[in-house]
């Protein structure tokens, strides 16, 4: 329910594709602002991971839930 809104200070609505704002940062720190569902904005220290590192994530977590189904 939270929508980013800024990633390093650049607002997202001012990229034509708010991802690229995240283009060679994998692995390091990047600073979002983060609305709330209330409204509120807050500011959160977050590290993005590479495409293969996310694939990796999605294929694990398909695996474990695999695994609950059959236990």
């Amino acid at each position: 329910g939270d929508v980013v809104t800024a990633i390093d200070g650049t607002s997202t609505l001012d990229a034509a594709d708010p991802l690229s704002l995240l283009l060679g940062k994998a692995g390091k720190q990047v600073l979002l602002a983060v609305k709330t569902k209330a409204g509120k904005t807050r500011e959160v220290v977050a590290k993005p991971i590479t495409e293969q590192a996310a694939a990796d994530l999605r294929y694990r977590e398909w695996e474990y839930t695999r695994r609950l189904e059959v236990d």
